[in-house]
């Protein structure tokens, strides 16, 4: 990923949450997690996304079984949204993460 909004390391179990502020009048926020330690290595790490609108709304899109994972908001409300990175499967002691959001393509730090 070119540009992140965010990056760190997870352990087995842990969530991490990352509050990402939306302002109004957007198009599309993409939201994007991708990790290290994915399906080319063995074993393999299970890195997911959840995210939590400014209403409370929940969306899972971003929890698969796929690297990166990735999910498009349209017409995101404004607000904060919050980010929770969940360290569904982590077989390594830890996982490096990359997380990055793109509103209307423009990344936000």
């Amino acid at each position: 990923m070119p540009q992140l909004t965010s990056q760190g390391n997870i352990g087995n179990g842990q969530t991490i949450a990352i509050p990402v502020a939306v302002a109004p009048g957007w198009v599309v926020a993409e939201f994007r997690l991708g990790w290290r330690e994915d399906w080319g290595s063995f074993p393999t790490n299970d890195i997911d996304l959840i995210l939590v609108s400014p209403t409370g709304a929940v969306n899972t899109a971003a929890a698969t079984l796929s690297n990166p994972e990735v999910a498009s908001i349209k017409t995101p409300a404004a607000g904060t949204w919050i980010a929770y990175i969940l360290g569904y499967d982590v077989a390594s002691v830890t996982d490096k993460w990359e997380f990055r959001v793109a509103l209307d393509g423009k990344v936000i730090k």
